[in-house]
Order: C-alpha cells, then sequence, then structure tokens
C-alpha cells in the first residue's frame, strides 16, 4: 500500500511543469568530458606538438569509455525520446552505408577497413552525444545545456584566434594554410566550420529571457571574428547563411546594439589579420580564392575547385548508381591528382555525391530526410532555443556537405549531429505533451532511473 502511495505521489510530482530530475554527476562527467574533448580537438593535440597518433590514442581512451557509458544508456533510456525521428534517420543512413558499402567494396577497391571503423565510431558518437544531451538537457534544463556549450566553443574560437602564436606550439606546418588561421584543427575548413557552430549557438541563445545572453552575445563576436579569419570559402558562405537565417531573430535581440557589433567585429578582424601581419584577407591570392569558387579547371591537374571534383565523379557514380561503388570509391577518385597530398588521389569532397556513388540512392535519401526533418521542426513546433539550435546547426551541416565528403566520418561533427537530434526531440516533446508524466523518474537509490515507464515535461 504504501509502495503504491508513493508511486502515485511521484507520478503527481512529475506532472508539475518544469519539473527535472535530480543531477546524475556520472552522466555529466562522461558527457562533458566527450563534449570538451571534440569540440577542443583534445584528441589531435598530441599529433599537432609532434607527439605521434600513438599519444593520440592514449588520450582517446576516456572519449572512449565516456562514449561506452553513454552508448550503454541507450539500452535502457527510450531512444525515440533521445533521438527522436532525425536520430533514426541519421543511424539508419550510416548503418546502410556501411553494410551496402563494405559489401559493395569488396572486389572492386582495396578493403576499406580503415573507412569502415570511422563510419562505426561516428554512429557511436550520435548514439552518445543524443543519449548524454538529453539526460542534460532533462536535469538542468535547456540553459544549463547551452552555457556549457557555449563556454567550450568560445574557448575554441578564441584559440583559433590565437592560430599565430600556436604556431609555435604545434609542429603541424602546411604552407597552403600560412593565410588562415585553423586553431587545434589541422585543417581550416574544420576550424571554421565550429566557428559556424558557435555563431549559430550563440546568435539562438540571444532571446530576452536566456540566462546566458551575456556570454551569447561575447561568443557570438568570438565564432564571426574566428570563422573570418580561418580564410575558409565555405565558412565565410556559411556564416553568411547564418546571419540571414537568423537576421529577423537578431535584430529583435540587439535592436540598439547591432551597428557597434558589427563595427567590433570588423575591427577586431582587421586588427588580427592585417595589423599583427600574420594574415592578408584582402591579398590578391585570396580574392582570387574566392573568384574562383564555381569556375571548373581545364587542365587535368587539380588545383582548387570542387566542380573539376564533382565532373569527374558522376561518370563513376553512374557505374552503380543504385548500390554504389563500395566505401573508399568516392574518397579517392580515379583521374585526380591532388599536388602536395600524401595520397596520390583526392577525393569527390562532396558527402551527397560521396554517398550516392558509395551506398547508391537508398544512403543518400535517408541523408536527405534526416536534414529535411530537423529542418521542418523548425517551423513545425515553432521558434525555441533548441529548435533554433537543432536547425541551425543542421544548416551549417547541409550547406559544408556540399563542400567535403569527411563529415559523416569525423567524431565531432557526429556529436553535433547527435546533440541536434535530442534538442530537436525535446523541442517537440515539450511544444506536443506539456503535462505528460515523466519516463525517467530517478531511481529510489539515486541511480539513472531510467527503467522506469513514464512521460516528461
Amino acid at each position: 500500500m504504501n509502495k503504491l502511495l508513493c508511486e502515485h505521489t511521484r507520478e503527481r510530482m512529475s506532472m508539475t511543469p518544469g519539473n527535472r530530475r535530480p543531477v546524475n554527476l556520472s552522466i555529466h562527467v562522461a558527457f562533458w568530458l566527450m563534449a570538451a574533448m571534440l569540440l577542443l580537438n583534445v584528441v589531435w593535440i598530441p599529433t599537432l606538438i609532434g607527439l605521434g597518433r600513438a599519444v593520440s590514442w592514449l588520450v582517446a581512451l576516456p572519449l572512449l569509455l565516456s562514449q561506452m557509458f553513454l552508448v550503454s544508456l541507450a539500452f535502457r533510456l527510450p531512444l525515440r525520446r533521445a533521438m527522436g525521428s532525425a536520430g533514426f534517420l541519421i543511424v539508419a543512413a550510416l548503418a546502410y552505408y556501411f553494410f551496402i558499402g563494405s559489401s559493395m567494396a569488396i572486389g572492386t577497391v582495396p578493403y576499406p577497413f580503415e573507412s569502415m571503423l570511422k563510419i562505426i565510431y561516428s554512429a557511436m558518437a550520435v548514439v552518445a552525444a543524443a543519449v548524454g544531451s538529453s539526460l542534460v538537457l532533462r536535469q538542468t534544463g535547456i540553459d544549463g545545456l547551452v552555457t556549457g556549450m557555449l563556454a567550450l566553443l568560445g574557448v575554441t574560437c578564441t584559440l583559433i584566434i590565437a592560430s599565430p602564436l600556436l604556431r609555435n606550439v604545434f609542429s603541424f606546418q602546411h604552407q597552403d594554410f600560412f593565410d588562415q588561421f585553423f586553431g587545434v584543427f589541422m585543417d581550416p575548413n574544420d576550424a571554421g566550420y565550429m566557428g559556424c557552430l558557435a555563431a549559430v549557438l550563440a546568435l539562438a541563445s540571444l532571446t530576452p529571457h536566456s540566462r546566458c545572453r551575456k556570454l551569447a552575445a561575447a561568443v557570438l563576436m568570438l565564432s564571426v571574428v574566428a570563422t573570418i579569419l580561418t580564410n575558409s570559402r565555405s565558412a565565410i558562405v556559411t556564416l553568411g547563411l547564418t546571419l540571414f537565417f537568423f537576421l529577423p531573430s537578431l535584430y529583435r535581440a540587439l535592436r540598439a546594439f547591432w551597428p557597434a557589433i558589427v563595427g567590433v567585429v570588423i575591427g577586431m578582424t582587421l586588427l588580427v589579420a592585417n595589423v599583427l601581419d600574420f594574415a592578408s584577407l584582402f591579398s590578391e591570392k585570396n580574392i582570387r580564392r574566392f573568384t574562383q569558387m564555381t569556375q571548373p579547371f581545364e587542365a587535368n591537374v587539380l588545383e582548387d575547385s570542387r566542380l573539376f571534383l564533382w565532373r569527374i565523379a558522376l561518370p563513376q557514380i553512374a557505374e552503380a548508381p543504385v548500390l554504389g561503388g563500395g566505401l573508399g570509391k568516392m574518397q579517392y577518385l580515379d583521374g585526380t591528382i591532388c599536388g602536395g597530398s600524401i595520397y596520390a588521389v583526392c577525393g569527390v569532397h562532396n558527402t551527397y555525391l560521396l554517398l550516392l556513388g558509395e551506398a547508391g540512392m537508398v544512403a543518400l535519401t535517408l541523408f536527405l530526410l534526416f536534414l529535411a526533418t530537423l529542418l521542418w521542426q523548425r517551423w513545425r513546433w515553432g521558434a525555441s532555443i533548441a529548435t533554433n539550435v537543432a536547425a541551425g546547426w543542421t544548416l551549417v551541416l547541409a550547406v559544408n556537405a556540399m563542400m567535403f565528403h569527411h563529415l559523416l566520418s569525423t567524431l565531432w561533427c557526429g556529436f553535433v549531429i547527435g546533440v541536434s537530434c535530442a534538442m530537436a526531440a525535446y523541442a517537440a516533446e515539450t511544444v506536443s505533451a506539456p503535462t505528460k508524466v515523466d519516463l525517467m523518474q530517478p531511481s529510489p537509490r539515486g541511480g539513472t532511473g531510467l527503467s522506469t515507464p513514464g512521460g516528461h515535461t
């Protein structure tokens, strides 16, 4: 009788709007450890300073353990609540890509064992990030999750701006990146991607009732400066689209201050880039880089044109459009040459063509449905911090997927995808069922409490 009374009381308490579960320290340690290591690229720092990949794998051990812990929670947490329909679509796309791509690669291309491991690990990062961020959301609310992510991405942008100082520390040097800032990433394009993610998170948090509005304003300025300094064409284009996407809410939030903020951003960028003479953003070389973005090259030697690669890839994709040519087929295109690269040939530099060429139309369709689902939920459930972040990060992914083919096999990209799915699922749940019973009641012994059925607000 007493047990039934306790369960009834717990159910009534869970129906209170805004009710949150007690913070579980082990979940927070695992999730924020994973977030810090991926968003700050901690795993690759030993390689950047010349210690080698062996040390990098040793550093990655805590990341692997934290991911395994969060993935294990997926067996006790209803994944439909943590990942939503978008999460299932991206995991299905990765699973199909893995199995079909592996099968088609046998006998046609060198067996892509490394690519298989990257896909598995990326899918693992998606699930772990979705589960971990979903639990953090329900324990601390959207403000707690966003504040932590803003702090990490703010540090990342600061490190990008400090690239001239890091050049003296990192042994990694690439002559092509001399006029670009890349922070703790080996590629300024990846650094620019992170700058765009920070800008989206900051823009989504600039709401009148946000508790982290001041932090968001600071991160916004850092992210814009950092993204411009990376001198990444794809990142600068993405940043422009992102600012346009958030323009109405940005104007309302910063109505009286936006001229000053624009002036500060322009001034900081010019100061760092030109006065300190570490990069010349307006040099003839850089202007030519941007004007040649859509100009195909006539020579057979690859210089800098994505269209050249796509033109080479299309006839090879046409050979097997239904099931694809197998893993690795589009990552090292026949008939291309990368000058100065450690590889003999170049990849397609397009995620859409990669999926189509290596795993066929089903893999591409699943990926497109995943993108469309997250973008559609922004309009379906209305504007909120969670829906704005999920849609904004998806927009960044969709644009950059046109320029690069490594996104779905990158751990930090898998982490961002998982968090986006969790935020969209959380927003849909809170809008559609504001008084449902909590599905994850705290366990009597203070555990994760994931086995008790119910609902959540």
